[in-house]
């Protein structure tokens, strides 16, 4: 099933892949009629909150990015922006991956990767015996 673009989605492009920070990437935004244009060089100091009022100023609807905090979901949530947290790898295929709905926006935060919400309980265990 492929989707036609019918909103303005925004990706956070470092080195020509989807990068999971948001700290010095450049934003792409993809939309009905404007193609693929290149909208902003240096997010570096942007705050989440900017980066919500930025993407919704910009009609953004869609952030397809390979990771987010809790935060910066929120924000852009309440800002009527979904989110794909779980998009990798070069633009081109992930741009192919979200048209071709092989991509979802999850409707509630995804779980911790790696046992990162588990490191804090580890350490303080280990200094309890100290």
């Amino acid at each position: 099933m492929r989707i036609e673009i019918q909103m303005n989605i925004g990706l956070t492009i470092s080195r020509g892949r989807v990068s999971p920070c948001f700290s010095g990437v450049s934003l792409f935004v993809l939309g009905p009629e404007l193609g693929m244009q290149r909208q902003e060089d240096d997010t570096g100091d942007w705050h989440a909150l900017d980066w919500a009022c930025e993407l919704a100023h910009r009609n953004v609807r869609v952030l397809l990015c390979a990771g987010i905090d809790r935060f910066l979901w929120g924000a852009l949530q309440g800002n009527g922006i979904e989110v794909v947290p779980d998009a990798t790898g070069p633009m081109d295929e992930v741009v192919a991956q979200w048209r071709e709905g092989k991509l979802v926006v999850p409707q509630m935060w995804p779980p911790q990767r790696c046992g990162g919400g588990q490191r804090g309980s580890r350490g303080r265990k280990g200094r309890r015996g100290r």
